[in-house]
């Protein structure tokens, strides 16, 4: 009782060590693993919070609770297949109301891949990069009716690589074995081409907030056939909360935590307002006990969040000692969020943190003093690298 008052109060991390104080008692307490399941699940931690159902459901084939929440989690993570397999295994205990309930979300969610895959709009295309000796090739679903899937695919036709700077960065730097961060993952361009980089035995950690595109990474990932990634359905920042995101009607790569239609070029969400709450959470608490091994990259591309989102991942920074942190910079978003590109590269100037443009062409990398800064009227990448920290393959060592 203790630890859910904690929990329904917001004190996440309070409530889960008396779930797990109580489970080191009582190994096989099923109230208290089902609660630490549910407070798995709302912090991302997916495959952790299935281990801990499916482990309730091993003692207990009748906790009805356990078996919603499994299935509800599965229905969230578009995992059609293992929801109706539980449904059907296990959905004896559920009542009228609850059944109908989880039918009715599987209906709708089959019915949101299908839509993914109208055969008019989408279409696969395959995306290679030369590394070295090796090709690494990646596939993609598109849709012609979404803005940016049109730019990806123009890309694509003149067999130019979408935002060609940061891909061929990415390339420079992962190494077989890596872990790579992909904070505002949109529909997994980067972070297919980071897993095909780091290998199968490295790791990437794809974080997408906005419902449709975290559907997209979701099947770009299984369109792959890729197994090092693990994606959540979150939006990083500083704190554990909810929160509105703005839906962006003119840009669906776009979509902010601050009213996007606000910006001079949004007219379509100026007209229609569109929001949808998000689970917000720190990558320190997201990442807690969780394995890391040569976390090398993390790309942070949020429409203004940037800040808010390093803010909350100082201790994994930290304890990794990341070499390489590159952030989208979208100075209006920034302005939105209450913070600036200034006041971004201080805060990294004061972790250790040299600021590098990137560019197209050579020199691909070119380091940025205080007082300078990059002419772009269109949001752009910056890098930031820790000299203590990539040691002697410095950035413009590979890009140069």
């Amino acid at each position: 009782m203790h630890g859910e008052s904690l929990f329904r109060t917001g004190y996440v991390h309070e409530a889960l060590h008396v779930f797990d104080s109580v489970i080191a008692q009582e190994p096989h307490h099923v109230l208290a693993l089902n609660n630490k399941g549910v407070i798995l699940h709302g912090l991302g931690m997916y495959a952790e919070a299935e281990q801990i159902f499916l482990e309730v459901l091993c003692q207990d084939n009748n906790n009805a609770n356990t078996v919603f929440n499994l299935i509800s989690m599965y229905i969230e993570n578009y995992d059609v297949k293992s929801a109706e397999d539980i449904l059907i295994k296990y959905g004896n205990c559920l009542g009228p109301q609850d059944i109908h309930e989880l039918k009715e979300k599987l209906y709708n969610i089959q019915n949101e891949i299908n839509n993914i895959h109208e055969i008019e709009k989408t279409k696969v295309v395959n995306i290679s990069m030369d590394v070295g000796k090796k090709k690494h090739a990646v596939k993609l679903y598109l849709n012609e009716g979404e803005v940016v899937h049109r730019v990806i695919s123009a890309c694509f036709a003149k067999n130019e690589l979408y935002k060609s700077s940061l891909a061929h960065f990415l390339a420079s730097v992962l190494r077989v074995n890596d872990c790579f961060i992909d904070i505002g993952a949109y529909i997994g361009y980067f972070s297919l081409l980071g897993a095909t980089l780091v290998g199968c035995d490295g790791q990437v950690f794809a974080f997408e907030p906005e419902g449709k595109n975290y559907r997209y990474l979701h099947e770009n990932i299984a369109l792959n056939n890729l197994n090092n990634i693990k994606i959540s359905n979150t939006a990083l920042g500083l704190e554990v909360k909810t929160s509105k995101i703005f839906i962006n009607s003119d840009n669906d790569a776009g979509h902010a935590l601050w009213n996007v239609g606000r910006h001079p070029d949004y007219s379509k969400s100026r007209m229609h307002c569109i929001t949808t709450d998000v689970h917000v959470a720190s990558l320190d608490s997201l990442l807690q006990g969780v394995h890391v091994s040569n976390l090398r990259l993390i790309n942070i591309d949020t429409c203004g969040a940037e800040l808010d989102v390093i803010h909350g991942a100082v201790r994994t920074i930290e304890d990794n000692k990341v070499p390489y942190i590159v952030c989208g910079i979208n100075r209006f978003g920034l302005q939105q969020m209450g913070t600036s590109e200034q006041e971004l590269r201080q805060f990294m100037s004061y972790m250790g943190y040299e600021t590098y443009g990137i560019h197209a062409e050579t020199p691909h990398l070119v380091a940025l003093a205080p007082e300078q800064s990059v002419t772009s009227e269109h949001d752009f990448h910056m890098l930031f690298a820790h000299s203590a920290w990539h040691g002697d393959d410095g950035p413009c060592a590979h890009l140069g």
